[in-house]
């Protein structure tokens, strides 16, 4: 609800992940490479971060409208800090199963 009113109210306002201690990157240089680019999008607006909720929301959901499913590569970072692995799971579930793993360290 917050973010809805967030997004309703105050489109303009701004959020970004500090704080949250989510490391996106395990390259550090990549890192800070990105920190100091000026074209690298470093906070989001409200009306984004509510697009993006509502469209990640529809993707967990999807599974359950297909008949037959296609063939699907999905690919998951083991140490995925950002996308929480619960959700991803049900996805994997919702689509019959188990999905065969490739572990690539």
């Amino acid at each position: 609800m917050a973010l809805w009113f967030a997004a309703h109210l105050v489109p303009w306002m701004h959020f970004s992940g500090n704080g949250l201690h989510i490391v996106a990157c395990d390259n550090i240089a990549v890192l800070r490479k990105l920190s100091r680019d000026p074209l690298f999008q470093h906070d989001s607006r409200a009306d984004q971060v509510h697009g993006l909720v509502n469209l990640m929301d529809e993707a967990r959901h999807a599974p359950e409208n297909l008949a037959n499913p296609p063939p699907i590569l999905l690919l998951y970072g083991a140490n995925d800090q950002v996308i929480p692995a619960k959700p991803t799971e049900a996805v994997i579930t919702a689509l019959g199963g188990t999905l065969p793993r490739l572990w690539l360290n």
